[in-house]
């Protein structure tokens, strides 16, 4: 039956029975279907499919071997951005001192989220891969929309006509330029219409030397929303953010740690990192690997309570596959299926998990 769904999905997809902006409810409940429907303005149908109890779950795929040895951590600040997997989007945040006992935590774990597709393994990361680099690098410099922040760090202010080029083509490849300086064809605007860049650092990644392709623009930022993936920059709570933009020195050659458990275990002087206090339960391992193979995590979201959802993106149109704990007909936890258009994705996953909650 699971088959015969996801089958009757695809062929919807590929003869474009399902438009952008229809709710295709799989496995969820009826009075959960009728809470999604008036929540979404731009949805034109609604078909309930039908109820469905999936039972097993499959073991994720192991890490590739790490190639961080020989890493020296070099500074006296450290930020860690720590992911339990490669098949997570999901990092913990910790902010570490080195003094004259060793080093201290100052600040962690926070939540955060990193790229739509996890870490790329050391040496891996690519240009567009929706992948964060795995290893070692400086924090250079902060950036903002406002004319002055309170940090110690070199500060920039991010107005409408700064950009950072990610033209592999252009030879200011992953650097930030005026708007009217540059020959790129392909770039982004630092101030965004949004919170994301409103407090940012600058990660050395790939910045001396910059090497075509291998990625650019890799910043700490504020998130959009808790569990709203990236295109490889870390990002986590802006009000944390802002107490640490206010600590770091650069006098103390801040670094930022990023990469799985496996990957960082390797690093000599690594301060010492808690086990995960999340495991994942049954249905979550179910939920990962359903959408296993799918690429673009949109949305990884968990809440203490045991909700657990996510949302991929599905290829070559403007909808996403989401896959949710929900309590189930016989108020048992089960696992329910909707494909909603994408810009919705993170909204019915919220909605979920309140109702989740509430139950």
């Amino acid at each position: 039956m699971i088959s015969g769904i996801r089958q009757f999905i695809q062929q919807c997809l590929t003869q474009g029975m399902i438009l952008p902006g229809l709710t295709v409810i799989i496995g969820c409940d009826p009075d959960y279907a009728e809470k999604v429907r008036p929540m979404k303005g731009i949805i034109t149908h609604f078909f309930l499919i039908g109820l469905l109890m999936i039972s097993g779950c499959a073991g994720q795929p192991s890490d590739s071997q790490s190639s961080l040895n020989g890493t020296v951590i070099t500074g006296n600040q450290l930020l860690v951005a720590l992911a339990e997997s490669r098949d997570s989007s999901m990092v913990k945040i910790y902010a570490f001192e080195r003094t004259v006992l060793g080093w201290e935590l100052r600040t962690g774990p926070l939540a955060g989220v990193t790229g739509r597709n996890g870490f790329a393994p050391a040496g891996d990361k690519r240009e567009g891969d929706g992948r964060a680099p795995t290893g070692l690098f400086a924090l250079e410099s902060a950036f903002g929309y406002a004319a002055s922040i309170t940090s110690s760090m070199p500060y920039q202010q991010a107005t409408e006509n700064d950009l950072w080029v990610d033209d592999v083509l252009s030879p200011d490849y992953n650097t930030w330029v005026k708007r009217g300086q540059t020959s790129a064809t392909s770039f982004e605007v630092m101030k965004l219409a949004d919170n994301r860049y409103r407090h940012g650092l600058i990660t050395g990644y790939n910045r001396k030397p910059v090497v075509k392709g291998y990625g650019s623009g890799i910043f700490v930022h504020a998130w959009l929303e808790a569990g709203y993936t990236t295109s490889g920059c870390v990002a986590f709570d802006e009000t944390e953010l802002i107490k640490l933009l206010a600590w770091l020195d650069p006098l103390q050659q801040p670094q930022i740690l990023m990469g799985t458990r496996q990957d960082l275990a390797t690093v000599a002087g690594l301060p010492a990192l808690p086990p995960d206090a999340d495991l994942p339960g049954i249905l979550e391992k179910q939920i990962r690997a359903m959408v296993a193979g799918y690429q673009e995590r949109l949305v990884e979201y968990r809440t203490p309570d045991g909700f657990f959802g996510m949302a991929v993106a599905l290829p070559g149109n403007a909808l996403s596959y989401v896959v949710l704990t929900q309590w189930g007909s016989s108020h048992q936890p089960e696992v329910g299926e909707l494909v909603v258009a994408k810009e919705q994705a993170l909204q019915t996953v919220k909605e979920a998990a309140r109702r989740y909650e509430r139950m």
